[in-house]
């Protein structure tokens, strides 16, 4: 017997369902990633660390 696993995913957010043999989808897992909804700016600067 084989699972079939379905993954829908963008840049933040992923979702992975499971295919049920009566053919029903059942949601596994969701997995986000906070960081990916921030904008580029948010994320990184120019200042100079302190040594």
């Amino acid at each position: 017997m084989s699972i079939t696993w379905i993954v829908v995913a963008n840049s933040a957010t992923a979702r992975v369902f499971e295919l049920e043999k009566s053919g029903n989808i059942k949601e596994i897992e969701t997995l986000v990633h906070a960081q990916s909804r921030l904008h580029g700016r948010d994320l990184t600067t120019d200042r100079r660390k302190n040594a």
